[in-house]
């Protein structure tokens, strides 16, 4: 068995290098295996005991600067090993498909809190959750999410699910159906990382998307020429298909007003605010955007 292991490892790491090359068993790859376990069996009792926590990004509408919405972002913090990065965590629940069990709980939790907030504040925005090609081709999927609504009694036009374009790398077709059953319960569709990955003029015209997020990449770019070329392309491509653009990673006034000059619909980033816990959440955001 332990033969078998290091072959794995040793194959992982081809995998990881983009395939093509030859790995021999190092000391290196043991550690990183055993870690690697480790953080996968945290993060399975992490889901299992719920000792995960919810965050919430404000989307803003840029003309208004009225609150829209906000976006779900999962955080996990481990007694050992403290802040865990989404970026190192999620890639792991994806190849391991814990991505699963853990896309169920966001899904309930988000469903949980924009409940409790229309209950309590009368929210009437839009909450915007994650949702992993692996989670969304589950063929639970569709029950599981339908549930979650009701469960927590909640409009689902008030729910968008986030998708990447990596959902669209085979069979498209049942994708599309897919998506046009989720459409067809009022769910809203955001297509996110726009730019980054698959998408073709083509797909954009067949898929049923409502939305698309520009990617946080591209503002980053915002102070090079070629940079507001490419977002003003982008914004001006939206346009013509007719899908408000969310913009991702705005932290400027300058990049604020050029995105709002650009014709940009909806902004998130921390321009206007940071993600926020549950709790900075009631305290602050009900405070800015309904008692002003």
């Amino acid at each position: 068995n332990e033969l078998f292991q290091y072959a794995d490892m040793a194959m992982y790491e081809v995998k990881k290098s983009g395939k093509n090359a030859v790995y021999f068993f190092e000391q290196l790859m043991q550690e990183k295996f055993v870690e690697r376990i480790c953080l996968e069996n945290k993060l399975t009792n992490a889901i299992d005991t719920s000792c995960l926590e919810l965050y919430f990004q404000p989307q803003v509408d840029i003309t208004t600067k009225t609150l829209r919405g906000f976006e779900a972002l999962v955080r996990w913090y481990d007694s050992e090993l403290g802040w865990i990065k989404p970026d190192q965590f999620i890639p792991m629940a994806e190849e391991s498909k814990l991505i699963i069990p853990l896309g169920d709980w966001v899904l309930d939790q988000s469903c949980y809190y924009l409940a409790k907030w229309q209950r309590e504040y009368n929210f009437q925005g839009i909450m915007s959750i994650n949702v992993s090609p692996i989670q969304l081709k589950n063929p639970t999927f569709l029950f599981d999410l339908n549930s979650a609504i009701r469960r927590h009694n909640i409009d689902p036009r008030k729910i968008e699910i986030e998708i990447t374009e990596g959902i669209f790398i085979d069979n498209i077709e049942d994708t599309v159906d897919l998506l046009t059953r989720i459409k067809e319960l009022g769910i809203g569709i955001s297509l996110d990382d726009f730019g980054t990955g698959y998408s073709s003029l083509m797909m954009l015209k067949s898929v049923p998307i409502d939305e698309i997020k520009l990617d946080k990449s591209f503002i980053d770019d915002y102070n090079d020429e070629k940079g507001r070329s490419i977002i003003s392309c982008m914004l001006d491509l939206a346009k013509m298909l007719d899908l408000p653009v969310v913009a991702e990673g705005v932290e400027t006034e300058e990049q604020y007003l050029y995105l709002k000059q650009k014709g940009c619909e909806v902004i998130q980033g921390f321009y206007f605010s940071k993600p926020l816990s549950a709790i900075e959440f009631m305290n602050k955001i009900v405070d800015i955007f309904y008692n002003n």
